[in-house]
């Protein structure tokens, strides 16, 4: 859900969500301070429906546990008590089924809901490396996309790995002369090399000439605006 005075940033005009660190707000494209909630959070989009899809598994498993504990204990009980009416099988039976449905809904919905979660989070993720590709001539690195999304080195490198394996994105990759992985966006030569993951990793030799026959774009490096 985007802010409902969501506005482009002043200073580049992407329209991308802010990330927060602290009580500081910084657009994700050109890290130039800007007011909390003034877009969409980063850090936060998602993260009410995983947390209640998380809560909402442990409370299935923990309502399976005592329900089925309690039925088979009430079960024993009565049959023992009651051989001849067979009331344990009945009581237990359908303590059981009520506890197996309520558990499901709760342990699935929460799943459900858990993914609904992940899926928003990522769409924001996108977004926001796509401005910031615009404002670095489209190539950038996974170090470069996690310190302005404030995540991970390992998650933005599997969010762009994922974008270059996509037929319809224009998404290549390259080595620069350090051995750095860069993410090329936007660029057409790109698009016929993709990103092939393998049981064994990426392929060296195929990955190389392909790479070679990429002309890259003029890379202007901006660190993050912390300055009012």
């Amino acid at each position: 859900m985007v802010a409902p005075m969501a506005r482009p940033c002043p200073r580049c005009g992407e329209d991308v969500p802010v990330v927060l660190r602290g009580t500081e707000a910084f657009c994700t494209a050109c890290g130039r301070r800007r007011l909390p909630f003034a877009q969409e959070v980063l850090n936060l989009k998602g993260k009410s429906a995983r947390v209640g899809g998380t809560a909402a598994r442990v409370l299935g498993m923990i309502t399976w546990t005592f329900g089925f504990f309690l039925a088979a204990l009430l079960g024993f009980v009565l049959q023992f008590f009651f051989p001849e009416m067979l009331l344990g099988y009945a009581v237990g039976g359908t303590i059981s089924f009520v506890t197996l449905l309520l558990g499901s809904l709760l342990f699935f919905g929460g799943r459900t809901l858990g993914k609904v979660g992940e899926r928003a989070a990522t769409e924001a993720q996108v977004r926001a490396i796509r401005g910031l590709a615009r404002q670095r001539k489209g190539v950038l690195t996974a170090s470069e996309v996690a310190r302005h999304l404030d995540i991970t080195s390992q998650r933005a490198d599997a969010l762009m790995t994922e974008l270059a394996q996509r037929p319809e994105e224009d998404v290549g990759v390259d080595v620069d002369d350090h051995g750095n992985v860069l993410f090329l966006f936007d660029n057409p030569e790109a698009r016929r090399w993709r990103v092939r993951v393998e049981a064994s990793g990426l392929d060296p030799d195929e990955f190389a000439q392909g790479a070679a026959a990429i002309e890259l774009p003029a890379k202007t490096a901006a660190p993050l605006e912390r300055e009012g």
